[in-house]
């Protein structure tokens, strides 16, 4: 017998439908789902996050070492400097005989006719010499041998030579090369 065709009730006048455009209405409804190479899961969102984080803190590196290449001492000589001068900015521009920033100014100016120069010299060096390092006190005795490296001895030194007497033979060496030079050159120019 020959095939019927099947007819189609005149009340649905829309297209039959396959299975593929009802996968495609689905799949519009959701989100895409993104894999990395071994097919787990990508959470894009917390990659984003990631990104801008190592971003920001890259930033921050950067400006970090930026601070650091134009030298911290410098930098921190700026800002002295910024703020002195915002200081002095906020200052009146008139100043009176009671200002007593001008005066510890002028005080501490040292002037060449000053009768005062020497003693406020000799107060600013005590000032120094108590927060400098103790020097070490020097040999006081009669003087030390020759060595070729002009080294001094150390302050508890008793004056005695220990040496095996190298650095004496050396400049007895040293001593009698120079006189035989002098006397070589005498030698050479006495017919001249």
């Amino acid at each position: 017998p020959p095939r019927q065709r099947k007819r189609h009730d005149s009340s649905d006048f829309s297209p039959p439908r396959s299975s593929k455009t009802i996968k495609n209405s689905v799949s519009s409804q959701r989100e895409t789902i993104f894999r990395d190479r071994d097919g787990r899961k990508r959470d894009l969102k917390q990659e984003r996050r990631e990104k801008r984080k190592a971003e920001s803190k890259s930033v921050a590196d950067k400006e970090k070492y930026a601070k650091w290449g134009s030298g911290v001492v410098q930098h921190k000589n700026r800002e002295e400097n910024l703020k002195a001068t915002m200081k002095e900015m906020e200052k009146p521009l008139n100043r009176y005989i009671d200002d007593s920033d001008l005066d510890s100014t002028r005080r501490s100016e040292l002037h060449s006719g000053d009768p005062m120069l020497m003693y406020m010299m000799n107060k600013k060096r005590n000032v120094k010499s108590e927060t400098e390092v103790k020097v070490m006190p020097k040999y006081k005795g009669p003087p030390p041998p020759p060595n070729r490296f002009g080294i001094q001895p150390g302050y508890r030194w008793d004056g005695v030579d220990r040496s095996n007497g190298f650095e004496k033979k050396y400049f007895e060496r040293m001593s009698d090369r120079k006189a035989n030079r002098i006397v070589e050159y005498q030698w050479s120019t006495e017919d001249m």
